[in-house]
């Protein structure tokens, strides 16, 4: 493990973050809450590894300011051999998406930094974690995370995923144990039943 400080005006910089995303052959992924980095986007953009998966906030794309993660979008849009997927809630009332790390084959880098200019700004830890087993368990994360979009994707919303589900009533992500009645197309929360409200098949 390698461990990095950022200061202000003494900033680390990305260009290991971009080096290990371009040097992957297999698989890049990043769960980022705000990213606005765009020599982190090209790189991921550019990168040749076979599996490309990037997660990204609802909350922070509700900003629609950001030329990185639109970058992302647009190649996504366009066919190109990366996943994107957007996961969370858009008004802090529910669970925003607050991760922030990349896979690049068998490295990580993790901490308080999120991918974003004002990072490079701020007092950060970075951390370099090179190994198999570590870099298993964030790509498995990464995956874990695409199942949970279902419950934030407004076709599906109401899927169950990773063990929780989104009510068909007052809309909230509960875990399987507060599971009223329903099926995976639409769920109810024993608070809402007990309240009054009736399953109905869609």
């Amino acid at each position: 493990m390698q461990f990095y400080f950022n200061k202000p005006q003494r900033s680390i910089g990305v260009s290991g973050i971009v080096f290990d995303i371009l040097a992957a052959s297999r698989r890049v992924a990043m769960a980022c809450a705000w990213f606005t980095d765009m020599d982190i986007a090209q790189a991921i953009v550019q990168s040749k590894a076979h599996d490309k998966i990037v997660v990204l906030s609802q909350a922070d794309l509700k900003r629609g300011d950001s030329r990185a993660c639109n970058l992302l979008m647009d190649n996504a849009k366009d066919g190109s051999a990366f996943e994107l997927e957007v996961i969370g809630s858009n008004d802090f009332k529910e669970g925003i998406m607050h991760n922030k790390f990349i896979v690049a084959d068998n490295v990580v880098w993790t901490g308080s930094y999120n991918f974003t200019y004002q990072a490079r700004k701020n007092y950060e830890t970075l951390i370099r974690i090179e190994g198999e087993a570590a870099a298993d368990i964030f790509y498995g994360e990464i995956n874990d995370l695409t199942c949970e979009c279902a419950l934030w994707d407004g076709s599906s919303q109401f899927a169950v995923s990773n063990g929780a589900f989104r009510c068909v009533h007052c809309e909230r992500i509960k875990p399987i144990s507060e599971l009223g009645s329903g099926d995976n197309s639409c769920p109810s929360c024993k608070s809402c039943l007990s309240g009054g409200a009736r399953y109905a098949n869609p």
